[in-house]
């Protein structure tokens, strides 16, 4: 029983000093990696099946190909991160817990029926899936990175997102769910495309 108290309070502890200091618990890095982890996969998936006579093929509304969505892709990760670090740029502010908005958000987010207008669209017509390739697997390094910052302040600092004010944590979710709202995307593109 003494062990099982002493785990309670070493708990209890370091959720305190991690509400206290902003840093993420290893239950919260853990799900965003996993969440990237599944989000990274089934968006490789989805593009190294398209064949080259596929790749700037846009739907019959117009909409764009899946080398667009996957530029897109691409162009907003960069700004996104950027969105974290600016957001850790500024003042911090323990009082705050916003904590409860993290499933709302990241819902929100992969929601194709929830509709934004991007301020990044895809710029190049001809851009490789190569080309492409490379230029995510460095943002995926960089964007792992964050994510094993153990010393960033992620849930002490707020930034702005599509859906009002976030904790910096909740930014780096919205850029995985960003990803993953984009390859759905890309399913539903091939999906008309091939019927």
């Amino acid at each position: 029983m003494k062990k099982i108290n002493l785990l309670l309070v070493l708990i209890l502890s370091s959720n305190f000093v991690n509400a206290q200091t902003g840093t993420l618990t290893n239950y919260e890095r853990q799900f965003l990696l996993d969440n990237w982890e599944v989000t990274k996969t089934e968006l490789l998936s989805e593009v190294k099946k398209v064949p080259d006579n596929q790749w700037t093929k846009r739907p019959a509304d117009g909409g764009w190909s899946v080398a667009e969505c996957f530029e897109h892709i691409v162009i907003a990760m960069p700004a996104q991160m950027g969105g974290v670090q600016n957001s850790l740029n500024k003042a911090a502010n323990s009082s705050k817990d916003m904590t409860h908005l993290d499933g709302y958000l990241l819902s929100r987010m992969t929601n194709r029926g929830t509709a934004f207008p991007t301020p990044l669209p895809p710029r190049e017509r001809d851009i490789s899936k190569e080309d492409l390739l490379e230029r995510f697997q460095e943002l995926d390094k960089q964007f792992i990175a964050m994510i094993n910052n153990r010393n960033a302040p992620y849930r002490n600092h707020y930034g702005p997102s599509p859906f009002g004010e976030a904790d910096a944590y909740q930014l780096l979710l919205l850029t995985s769910g960003h990803v993953l709202r984009h390859t759905f995307q890309i399913r539903e593109v091939l999906r008309e495309i091939n019927s």
